[in-house]
This record gives structure tokens, sequence and C-alpha cells, in this order.
């Protein structure tokens, strides 16, 4: 053997031995790993929750009763156990509360509410409700609460609420007279990733003795859309359409867009049956193509009263071969025709028109964020 040759086979001898190394020092590695790893572990499960807040009216009388209905949303893609259900309320300048003493507990329903408890801001009063049951993907729950508007009370009252289903609360909380628990404890039922959507936008009450009755809000949240969902599945939604008044509504458009389909045309399945719009009636209907979108126009006409709100739900069917993101939205306008050049639907003959509604006094929460479905195989 030569001596090149010597080398070369002693220099492959070295370099085996050092990979035989590594190779065991991977193992133990690993082995060390899964020993120290619990049977079963898995990441956190996620649910993505909103909180939105019906019920809401413009203007009050001192001394007045105002119901609000909070409601949440569970997009998924987890199931939710338990979570936090916040509520916060004006204080004015001279320290008197929004809402007068005493304040009892919303409507839970089937939920059971473990503990409550209170916290005293600057400027607000918060309570916070601990609430157990089962809120599966898909699902919307409402509660009911009815508070006394202060007769001392005058002016600007806000009113906001917030969901919680990871974490612990901040700051210093008192337990409420029916709750034994003297800290809220932290709750870990499903890690939110997307948290903007957890505390409602602040809802703006004028309590004055001579409300003017002047005036229309009409807003719009959609809810019930998963963010992931099996391909073949219907794509379903709920809107949740509120009169914030002070005037009654009686005629508005509402309109909804979705994703187109990868060649350009729609994602809908046919045929296509129209939302339950309940007693409200369909006065035309409308549809155009935009550039990655897909959108439709209702005229509605009924009786929507200052404070209250309506359910609409939509069950459409999806091109079974489509894969990928979908986004949906929905929106209403109380006056002018949404935007675009609109081709007339099944039943309907005339263009849209201008509506005789006033303008809308806060047309910020006339439109739904974008819902984001992901259809898998």
């Amino acid at each position: 053997m030569t001596r090149h040759l010597k080398a070369w086979v002693l220099m492959s001898l070295k370099f085996k031995v050092v990979m035989v190394k590594r190779a065991v020092l991977i193992l133990i590695l690993v082995s060390a790993l899964v020993a120290i790893s619990p049977v079963g572990a898995q990441l956190p499960v996620s649910a993505d929750v909103a909180a939105y807040q019906l019920g809401l009216v413009a203007e009050a009388l001192p001394g007045s009763s105002l119901t609000y209905t909070i409601t949440v949303t569970n997009y998924g893609p987890s199931v939710v156990q338990s979570f936090y259900i916040l509520d916060g309320w004006s204080v004015d300048d001279e320290g008197i509360s929004g809402f007068a003493a005493p304040i009892v507990d919303p409507d839970f329903g089937s939920f059971a509410l473990v503990g409550a408890w209170q916290q005293d801001r600057e400027d607000q009063e918060v309570l916070a409700w601990l609430l157990e049951g089962e809120l599966a993907p898909g699902d919307t729950i409402q509660f009911d609460w009815t508070v006394r508007v202060d007769s001392a009370y005058q002016g600007i009252l806000v009113n906001w609420a917030r969901i919680l289903t990871d974490g612990e609360l901040e700051g210093t909380w008192q337990a409420r007279p029916s709750t034994a628990i003297t800290t809220p404890p932290p709750v870990e039922s499903a890690v939110d990733l997307n948290p903007d959507n957890n505390r409602t936008t602040d809802g703006v009450t004028v309590v004055t003795p001579t409300p003017r009755g002047e005036g229309i809000d009409l807003a719009l949240y959609q809810t019930g859309v998963l963010t992931t969902m099996a391909a073949g599945h219907p794509l379903a939604s709920t809107w949740l359409v509120a009169n914030h008044g002070p005037q009654p509504i009686r005629q508005f458009y509402l309109v909804a867009g979705w994703s187109l389909n990868t060649d350009g045309g729609s994602l809908l399945a046919q045929p296509v049956v129209d939302p339950d719009f309940g007693s409200f009636q369909v006065m035309g209907r409308w549809k155009q193509l935009r550039q990655d979108e897909e959108v439709w126009l209702w005229l509605l006409q009924g009786e929507l009263l200052p404070g209250e709100s309506v359910v609409f739900q939509w069950e459409r069917g999806v091109v079974p071969d489509y894969r990928g993101d979908l986004i949906n939205w929905a929106g209403l306008s109380v006056r002018d025709v949404p935007e675009g050049e609109w081709a007339a639907r099944e039943g309907t003959t005339t263009l849209p028109q201008p509506l005789v509604n006033l303008a809308d006094t806060f047309p910020g929460d006339n439109r739904s964020i974008d819902a984001l479905t992901t259809i898998n195989g």
C-alpha cells in the first residue's frame, strides 16, 4: 500500500469515527428531549374570539333603563371553555357613575358564572365576569344586560365590552358580594391570535333631559364565520344590524362581498338562495364583479326602532374544487347607493337609487371587518 493510500485510509477512518460520535451525541440529545417532554404534549390551542355591543342608543333620559346585548363570537379553530367578559362605563367629573346602583348581572343563559369583580378607574367603572361553558367554533352567544342611567347623570355616557380567553386581569379588583374568590384567577382557555377584535368600540350615548330625536346611526357586525373550513362545506355568515337611533329606520341597503375563484369567476355553487331576512322585505337585488371580488346588494324594507337589532343569516355553497383563502365582508348604507356598476338580479328590473334617509351619523360602523376563511381539502 502506498504512503498516499495509507493516509487516505486513515483520514477516512477518522472521519467515520467522528460521524459515529456525532450520531451518538444527536441520539442522546433526542432521547433526552423525549424523556423530558410530557406524554401527549401539544401546542396551546388557539381561537379567534370577538366582542360586539348591541342595544346602544344615541340619546337617553336620566333615570331611564338601557338594555345592552353583549355579543361574543368564536371564529375558531378551537373550542373555548372559559373566558372573562368585561364591561366598562363612564363616571363624570363629579364622581357620578353613569349606571345607578344596584347593578345586576347579565342573563348568562347556560353559561356558569364562576365569579364577578369590580374595578374603579379614574373616569370609569368596570365589571368582570368569569364564565364557564362551551363556545364552539362558529358559535355566537348574546347576553342581555339591563341597567338604569343614574338620575343625576348628564352628558356623554360611554360603554364598551371586552372578552379575554387567556391571561389575567390587570389592576386591582374587588370581589362583588356574590363572589367568594378575592382575586380574579387567570384564565387559560385558548390563546387568541387576533386580539384586535376582543374589545368593542366605545358606544356613545348622550344623556339629556331634552333629547333632540334627530339623526340615524345604523351599525353592522358579521359573526359566525370560521377561520378554517373543509372543502365542500357551506360558507355561513350571521349579520347583526343594530339601530343606535335616535330615529327609526325603514329602508336601507345591505351589501356583501367575497373573493373570486382562481379563474376570475364566482365562488358560489349554484343554486344560491337569498339570506334569511326575517320580517324584512326584499325590494331589489343587484350584483357586480369587481377586480378581485363578487358583490351582491339588497334593498330591504321593514321597521327597526332605536335600540333594536335584527339578525340576518346566510348559508351559501362554495364550489367544491376551491382551495385557499376566502375573504368575505358585509356592509350597509342608509342613503347612498354603494359604489360600482350594478346589474339587476332575478325579480328586479331597475337600478338602485339613493334613499330619502338622512346620512348616517357614524358611518365608520357601517361595514364589517374582512373575515378570512382558509378552505382546505
